[in-house]
């Protein structure tokens, strides 16, 4: 489980996420934490040419390895993920859900 140390430890170094086999996905941007835990539990990662593309990956999985934030899915996958529209990206309720349903993740 990430700690509130793993993600500063990301972001204070450019807030790498790759996949498990290393490949660069882009940089993590946002992160919200958890209401019950206050754990992270959600973050957003530009991707695409310039950056410019914002997607919801989900942190319950993912893990920390060196500076980076390693996630279990490939490229493909966050650049399918329901993006951040918006100023703030706030995940309300019906975007986590959505969120949820695309990664297979159990409620």
């Amino acid at each position: 489980m990430l700690t509130s140390g793993d993600i500063d430890r990301v972001l204070n170094s450019g807030g790498a996420v790759v996949t498990t086999a290393g490949e660069r996905l882009g940089t993590l941007t946002q992160v919200f934490r958890d209401a019950r835990t206050g754990g992270p539990a959600w973050g957003t990662v530009t991707t695409g040419l310039l950056g410019r593309a914002e997607a919801y990956v989900p942190l319950v999985e993912a893990s920390v390895r060196g500076d980076a934030l390693v996630v279990p899915y490939d490229a493909a996958t966050v650049d399918g993920a329901p993006r951040v529209t918006g100023m703030l990206g706030d995940l309300s309720d019906s975007l986590e859900a959505e969120v949820r349903t695309y990664y297979g993740l159990a409620d």
